[in-house]
């Protein structure tokens, strides 16, 4: 009979293990469902199935290219929906907003002030996005009343 071998493993070690694509709390979650075994444990150590290891850092790799992929938006400008070059516009680099000012610069000469509307809302909801996790990390937060950035410990959530 063969003798079954496991990689021993602390949570931040299963991790690192893991490529950092499953968060620790992801894993002790996991654990805890069932749906990742641990075949011993000593201490803070787990014996993991290296197979399962692979089987599940397989599936997080496939799921976060399938996300990425999703996330990229179309090559051809020309058939973008207004909305979707407006978000391609307010998300994208220095280089990707130079790409596609021809096809806006098109469409705002057809549509007039429509592109432009879409262009500034979408610019607009990525600055809404940001906003918390800048005040987060400054330490301060929008104060809508004052209109004005406030420090302290109130953060937005």
């Amino acid at each position: 009979m063969e003798k079954k071998h496991f990689e021993w493993h602390t949570i931040a070690g299963a991790c690192r293990r893991l490529r950092g694509l499953v968060p620790r709390t992801t894993l002790i979650r996991m654990i805890g469902e069932k749906r990742l075994r641990v075949f011993a444990q000593r201490g803070h150590l787990f014996a993991f199935d290296p197979s399962e290891l692979d089987a599940v850092d397989i599936r997080e790799t496939g799921r976060r290219i399938a996300l990425a992929a999703e996330a990229l938006p179309s090559n051809d400008p020309g058939k973008m929906s207004d909305a979707e070059l407006a978000d391609s516009y307010a998300n994208g680099g220095s280089e990707a907003q130079s790409s596609l000012w021809l096809e806006i610069s098109k469409r705002s000469e057809r549509a007039g002030q429509h592109t432009m509307r879409e262009i500034a809302d979408a610019m607009q909801r990525r600055a809404g996005k940001l906003q918390p996790l800048l005040d987060k990390f400054v330490g301060a937060y929008w104060n809508p009343q004052k209109k004005q950035t406030e420090p302290g410990g109130k953060l937005r959530k």
